[in-house]
């Protein structure tokens, strides 16, 4: 089976092609292209590219594919929609299923298989506006709460009473609200999401329905009354 990942999430438009299962298969090819803006206009031409040269160019290339799995968030609010929708077209157009992936599990992936766990954790990513995306996990990689926009100064009754380590972007905002608190929770790192790990957790998910973007939260950006009322006129 291969496996399409895409993830547009982040600061980057980053695609792989996984072969096999998560645990017994391999990336066959990846490529990650850091960018601020224009997720939109390079996601197909990344995916086209990698796809033409390990699977052929044309349709065949694109038939070979069996799933497409996309990082559905939590994220930037317009990469996110962008990488949804670019998977879900994709299936579409291939005839396979489509499949998420968060950031959350991707990075708990990464945790547990590089690092020796000895406890609950706590993955965090950087909300702005006083917040943070947050959810728990125990020693195996198994969510154990809800994932969930938190406000900082709230955090002490999120983090997971014995969770001994807080990792993902957020982390070090975590560990210093916590310490406000009088909970020391020594350890605040980043992890980076390498760029095969959408398609190597999508290759072992059950395709359910059509993939959706987990924001957490509305969008920062809002229509400016006057013009909604120029629409309506």
């Amino acid at each position: 089976m291969i496996t399409l990942g895409i993830d547009t999430a982040g600061p980057a438009v980053v695609a792989a092609l996984w072969k096999g299962s998560a645990r017994s298969g391999g990336v066959l090819i990846s490529n990650s292209q850091p960018m601020a803006r224009g997720h939109a206009e390079a996601v197909m031409p990344i995916v086209a590219a990698i796809v033409a040269e390990a699977l052929g160019n044309g349709p065949g290339g694109f038939a070979a594919i069996d799933r497409v799995a996309v990082l559905s968030g939590p994220g930037s609010f317009t990469g996110v929609r962008i990488g949804v929708a670019a998977a879900r077209g994709l299936a579409l157009a291939i005839g396979c299923p489509a499949t998420a992936v968060t950031a959350f599990a991707a990075h708990a992936a990464i945790f547990c298989h590089d690092t020796k766990v000895d406890g609950p954790f706590t993955i965090a990513f950087d909300a702005k506006r006083g917040q943070v995306y947050l959810q728990n996990f125990n020693q195996l990689g198994e969510h154990s709460s809800d994932p969930a926009a938190v406000d900082l100064d709230k955090i002490a009754d999120h983090v997971a009473p014995d969770a001994a380590a807080v990792i993902g972007p957020g982390s070090r905002l975590v560990v210093d609200a916590l310490m406000l608190t009088g909970r020391d929770l020594a350890e605040g790192r980043d992890i980076q999401r390498s760029a095969d790990i959408v398609a190597r957790l999508g290759a072992d998910l059950a395709p359910d329905k059509a993939p959706l973007p987990i924001y957490l939260r509305p969008p920062d950006a809002k229509p400016q009354r006057p013009a909604l009322a120029r629409a309506g006129a």
